[in-house]
């Protein structure tokens, strides 16, 4: 599952509220609770005893094809940690850490304390500045704004000197307003010559001290809430980030494997394995070498890497798994109902424009016939497609389906070394200026995996654009961001200055 749940206290269930949970998000976390898989019954006890009443029927129904949850050889329900749904986890888990007191909540603002409004004291002239910013209370008349103006001024102040004083605070009168607004009627300032002139025994002169006062409050709750918000923003923004370069780390050490399996229904099997730091590609068809071999990688990719798993025996453990099956099953083409069959072949067909897993049908007729080169030769095809689409996944974040008229991008959730996207990167190289070569369209061959790299330097960085310009004509050209395969510095060019991620994908 994603997200670590180790820090959850055994009865971290009975402390949260389930109103604030799905059904399978309940499912899954009394899972971790009670550390073990659970049938479909245990399950409905379970959440009978937080007050969620749910029969057996309605919990199959509400776990059909749920991410994270995934039902074992015995029928039972089990968490397991893969990708796809990352960010949805993360957040399911703080929410529970919230609920349980293991994080702090973003903190409510206080209340202010009643305070006596000073409606007797003159107005300063630093009151006066502040309590100017923004929009003014409606019932502050400019009659009335005037004598604070000239109360601010010492009791009286020129008709042209208050104009400047409303203009610096973006209040925007002539001369001619304010003699009309203090000429009329008597008030709390008189209008003598071209001064103004203030009346302190007006009974309005108050009102319009309290006015501005109740403002000078508005204001400084306002900031106060404000560097409350501030604050929080940056102790999230410090987790993000303690979280991130730990992902990377791990990423960095940890030992990739991608897999891909075909089980047949007379217990006859085969099996290719890709280790992508190494480049090393093997075969089996001896199980129990097979198991042995997968016991020291800590991430597996393939196309529903649990299944395989599962079918060998294997347990999870710490693993993290990548499933690489397509983000949907199928797509409605037309209101008649119509649908596409999204799979593996078209999704990567789409994708990178290769050859892509082959079909299942013909893979067991291989593995039936005993013709292993053959079925080896397609499945280690198939792992090189795989790798070099999880790469692309990582880079891009989404996957190209192309079929007929269409021509749309699905997003994927595979990058769990948290690494910034191609958008992100490309951004980077905009204002570092630093070199990089960049491999458009298809990607060539296996062994010179850099072969058709062109260099460039980034000019600006768009959701679908990338302006260009190449390092060698000085040529500029708009590239399709999503015809991007692959990208890295330079190695022709001086190390920048400016540091990489570490732990980054080598896309090759």
């Amino acid at each position: 599952m994603a997200g670590k749940d180790d820090d959850l206290p055994p009865d971290f269930l009975e402390r949260i509220d389930p109103e604030g949970f799905s059904v399978p998000e309940l499912i899954a976390l009394a899972i971790i609770e009670q550390r073990r898989p659970l049938s479909f019954e245990e399950a409905a006890e379970r959440l009978a005893r937080l007050g969620v009443f749910r029969t057996v029927p309605s919990l199959r129904k509400a776990w059909h094809r749920q991410p994270s949850l995934r039902k074992t050889a015995d029928g039972k329900l089990t968490v397991v940690r893969e990708t796809g749904e990352l960010c949805h986890w993360d957040f399911v888990l703080s929410k529970v850490r919230e609920q349980i007191g293991l994080r702090p909540v973003r903190p409510p603002v206080a209340a202010p304390e009643p305070r006596t409004i000073d409606d007797q004291s003159p107005v300063r002239a630093e009151e006066l500045r502040r309590g100017l910013e923004g929009d003014l209370p409606a019932a502050l008349s400019l009659r009335r704004l005037l004598a604070l103006v000239a109360e601010a001024a010492g009791g009286e102040i020129d008709v042209e000197r208050a104009v400047e004083i409303l203009a610096e605070a973006g209040k925007r009168f002539v001369a001619q307003d304010l003699r009309h607004s203090v000429s009329a009627i008597s008030g709390p300032v008189l209008l003598l010559g071209e001064r103004l002139v203030l009346d302190p025994r007006d009974g309005s002169l108050t009102v319009a001290r309290r006015l501005l006062r109740e403002r000078l409050l508005e204001i400084e709750e306002r900031e106060a809430s404000e560097r409350q918000a501030e604050a929080w923003r940056r102790e999230r923004e410090k987790e993000r980030r303690a979280k991130t370069q730990a992902a990377r780390r791990w990423y960095a050490g940890a030992r990739k494997l991608v897999i891909r399996c075909l089980f047949d229904e007379d217990d006859r099997f085969a099996a290719s394995l890709l280790d992508p730091e190494s480049r090393e590609l093997q075969d089996f068809t001896d199980r129990a070498a097979l198991v042995s071999r997968l016991e020291a990688y800590d991430l597996i990719l393939g196309l529903d890497p649990w299944f395989d798993l599962q079918r060998l025996g294997i347990e999870q453990g710490d693993r993290m798994l990548v499933d690489l099956s397509p983000p949907r099953k199928t797509l409605q083409l037309n209101r008649r109902g119509r649908t596409l069959k999204i799979t593996p072949r078209l999704m990567i067909r789409s994708t990178l424009g290769v050859s892509a897993p082959g079909e299942p049908s013909r893979l067991r007729a291989y593995l039936r016939s005993g013709d292993l080169g053959k079925l080896f030769r397609r499945l280690r095809s198939d792992l090189k497609a795989l790798w070099r689409l999880y790469e692309y996944g990582c880079l891009h974040r989404y996957v190209r389906l192309r079929w007929g008229f269409l021509d749309e991008l699905h997003y994927v959730d595979w990058n769990v070394s948290q690494l910034p996207n191609l958008e992100e990167i490309c951004s980077e190289a905009a204002q570092t200026q630093e070199v990089l070569e960049i491999v458009l369209g298809s990607p060539p061959g296996w062994e010179e995996p850099w072969s058709r790299a062109l260099r460039v330097r980034v000019l600006s960085a768009k959701r679908d654009d990338l302006a260009v310009e190449y390092a060698d004509t000085g040529e500029r050209e708009l590239l399709d961001l999503g015809e991007v395969f692959a990208l890295r510095p330079s190695p022709r060019e001086p190390a920048s200055p400016f540091p990489r991620p570490e732990g980054g994908v080598r896309v090759s």
